[in-house]
């Protein structure tokens, strides 16, 4: 009976885009989600593939992450926002919008989750094999509004994205220390000097723009350069200073092996 209630009670919250209404554990927020400081608001067809992630776990709490639409039925996004898979109640997707407020976005709720085996948070702080892949029950629609992002292919895997630039998204908490409802993007570069990051070969560092950066909030964003391939997926973020991402292109198989999507040669 508990736990029916508590399925209510998220489906009409999400209905009412009540998101400020679901309260967030502050230890849910450990393995260094990230939201977008100084961002800027991004028309409604820029990113189609970004999805919300409203994660509701067996013993009530309530985590916010976000990911990408990889296919019609899968989302990419972070392993520790789905890390205790088995205590998962429900993961509700939401898509389609750039307003969480919006009463007539389109959304899904599933529990079917597939997180990476290895995934474990290193000595160093850093994450390994932070990936995860949320199954929707039935496909998503597409539309301008709604749409896919496209994996690199096998001849991009020893690419470093040296002096790449590449555009992070998410909702949450802004410059100003509040919850945005708006989705917001920032630009980042990824330095050519590896001295500049501290982190290891198996995450993407990147620097933002005028301020521009992740902080505290919205982890699985998607890192998506030349405006159509997703190379990084959000694992930490530093407010002041760089951010780190799961390096896709390291998972491209395991992908490919637990997905409907094919990678190109």
């Amino acid at each position: 009976m508990k736990y029916h209630v508590l399925s209510i009670l998220i489906l009409f919250s999400l209905k009412l885009s009540t998101r400020a209404s679901l309260s967030i554990e502050s230890s849910e927020r450990e393995e260094g989600q990230a939201r977008i400081l100084y961002g800027e608001i991004p028309k409604i067809y820029e990113q189609p593939y970004l999805v919300d992630l409203v994660v509701v776990f067996n013993n009530g709490k309530i985590k916010n992450c976000a990911g990408a639409l990889v296919s019609e039925k899968y989302v990419l996004t972070a392993a520790h926002c789905i890390k205790n898979s088995k205590d998962i109640w429900s993961v509700n997707v939401i898509y389609g919008t750039l307003n969480l407020k919006d009463t007539d976005k389109p959304y899904q709720t599933t529990n079917q989750t597939i997180v990476h085996p290895l995934y474990e948070v290193s000595n160093d702080g850093f994450a390994r094999n932070d990936i995860a892949l949320v199954k929707l029950l039935k496909p998503v629609r597409l539309s301008r509004q709604v749409g896919l992002i496209k994996l690199p292919d096998k001849s991009q895997v020893k690419k470093r994205f040296k002096g790449a630039k590449a555009v992070v998204a998410g909702w949450g908490l802004t410059e100003n220390a509040t919850n945005s409802f708006v989705l917001k993007k920032a630009i980042v570069t990824v330095p050519e000097d590896d001295l500049l990051c501290r982190g290891p070969k198996y995450l993407i560092c990147a620097f933002g723009k005028k301020d521009q950066t992740p902080c505290s909030g919205d982890s699985g964003s998607p890192l998506v350069w030349r405006k159509k391939f997703i190379i990084g997926i959000l694992s930490s973020g530093n407010c002041l200073s760089e951010s780190y991402y799961t390096r896709v292109t390291m998972y491209l198989d395991w992908i490919a092996k637990n997905s409907d999507v094919r990678i190109k040669q």
